[in-house]
């Protein structure tokens, strides 16, 4: 049996069979964990985490009960942290070392094939703003990236962190429509 979130069989899959399940049906933080799971085998690894934090935070900062200002303001100081850590990513790949670097392709492989893909399954049976629907996507598609960055890096250790910034310009664009 499929396991789905929180550890409910096939959870994820009600939203296919017409039975509702929205965005806030995922916890306050979007259904992600804190560090999306990624250990502390390197200080590239670690550093996964705490991008992962960030992005935590922002979904965080989506649900009700925050003035625009506040929201705008917190997520903005997430924003300038996410891309000193992206920044920093690249210089950190001499840190992995073998646990690692299987701890991050198996963690990475997970992000990719269940949990991305199932958070933007219920967003997409959402009722929110569209303003709030492209920054939560947004974010979704910006771990989905950061996870096939890593798995990449693991794999080749030629991959760069570029690609990242493409995609933080574009969380960063769809915050500045929430204002």
């Amino acid at each position: 049996m499929t396991k789905g979130w929180f550890g409910q069989p096939g959870r994820h899959k009600l939203a296919s069979h017409g039975i509702k399940t929205t965005f806030k049906d995922l916890g306050y933080h979007g259904g992600i964990h804190k560090t999306a799971k990624y250990k502390s085998y390197s200080k590239y690894e670690e550093h996964l985490g705490e991008i992962s934090k960030s992005i935590y935070i922002i979904l965080g900062e989506m649900r009700d009960g925050f003035s625009r200002d506040i929201r705008y303001n917190r997520i903005q100081k997430e924003m300038k942290r996410l891309k000193q850590l992206v920044k920093n990513l690249d210089n950190l790949k001499n840190t992995l070392n073998k646990k690692s670097k299987k701890s991050i392709k198996e963690n990475s492989l997970r992000l990719m094939n269940e949990v991305i893909p199932e958070r933007l399954d219920i967003l997409e049976n959402s009722n929110i703003s569209k303003e709030k629907y492209d920054v939560i996507e947004q974010c979704y598609i910006f771990l989905y990236k950061l996870s096939h960055t890593a798995y990449k890096t693991v794999s080749d250790n030629k991959t760069t962190s570029i690609s990242l910034y493409k995609e933080l310009d574009t969380l960063n664009n769809k915050i500045n429509n929430l204002k």
